[in-house]
């Protein structure tokens, strides 16, 4: 429901890969988060809007001032948007490469005496921050 409403939720990607590889979440799960996604556009397309609009809505977010931010407080605020798309592309690569890294370290077992839900936990706040420090 959270990518429904903003585009921020990507930040769970790496834990939600992490969570599968590792096998702590079943992968026919996979289809819930595409299937509420579709459900919570139903409304607008009953409005007469068309089904690609609705679907594709965050791609289609373009010429907006301060793109690299988006408003968010990243490291890119601090560089020059001179040229964005060197920028733009490196911060994307680092995000996915540090995605692969984490969903590959979770892929192991928690250090003995720790537990499950406090390790999951701390995968998450890794998750989101990785995210957030490379986009």
């Amino acid at each position: 429901m959270a990518i429904s409403l903003k585009p921020q939720a990507i930040f769970w990607c790496p834990l939600l890969a992490g969570l599968h590889l590792s096998r702590r979440l079943p992968w026919r799960t996979l289809w819930i988060a595409p299937a509420v996604y579709a459900a919570s556009d139903i409304p607008a397309m009953l409005a007469g809007r068309p089904v690609l609009d609705v679907l594709l809505h965050w791609g289609r977010v373009h010429d907006i001032q301060g793109k690299m931010t988006f408003g968010a407080t990243n490291w890119y605020q601090w560089v020059f948007e001179n040229h964005p798309g060197v920028f733009e592309s490196a911060g994307i690569v680092l995000a996915l490469i540090a995605t692969v890294f984490l969903a590959l370290w979770m892929m192991g077992e928690p250090k003995p005496g720790q537990d499950e839900r406090c390790w999951v936990v701390s995968m998450a706040l890794l998750s989101v921050r990785m995210v957030q420090l490379n986009l």
